[in-house]
């Protein structure tokens, strides 16, 4: 893995309570996309969260920012959540940061669900990340990526937290 891919998986955020919040508080849209022009498909997701105005979204915000080599301020937050079948197209974010977070309160890799990145013609995987509760990976935006689809035989769907970032200034 390289310096602009790092998945961190110890010091786990226990996400059961906050999965739960959020899953039931969240007001999801069924508009979810890649920001590829030509997308057709969709899954649901809200981008209205801020650090500011949800405590669990400032929780999860903490707990990141706490294990991280670098002070990020957040542009952008996006809660997804991929059900059987729903996946997005590979892309690019624009911010210089992109960090998932995996809420899901429980997962098995036959699930599917892994963030998979590729080089920049997209004829080759460089790294594929196993959605493990609680963990998070924080990557260059500019690094293409996408979710590979939830398996059929996954209970629930997969919930990942991400907050597209900028450097800051401080």
């Amino acid at each position: 893995m390289s310096a602009d891919i790092r998945l961190y998986t110890d010091n786990l955020l226990d996400t059961k309570e906050i999965h739960h919040r959020l899953m039931q508080n969240t007001k999801w849209k069924f508009d979810g996309a890649s920001g590829r022009p030509d997308e057709i498909f969709r899954h649901w997701c809200n981008y209205d969260y801020t650090i500011e105005n949800n405590s669990d979204i400032k929780t999860v915000w903490e707990h990141v920012q706490s294990q991280i080599p670098v002070k990020l301020t957040p542009q952008r937050t996006i809660l997804n959540v991929y059900n059987h079948g729903d996946t997005s197209y590979t892309h690019i974010d624009a911010p210089k940061w992109t960090i998932i977070v995996y809420m899901n309160p429980v997962w098995e890799m036959d699930w599917g669900g892994y963030t998979v990145f590729t080089n920049r013609l997209m004829e080759k995987i460089i790294y594929a990340a196993y959605p493990l509760p609680g963990s998070f990976i924080m990557f260059r935006g500019s690094i293409m990526h996408r979710p590979t689809a939830v398996e059929r035989n996954a209970p629930l769907p997969r919930m990942g937290l991400t907050f597209q970032c900028e450097e800051s200034e401080e």
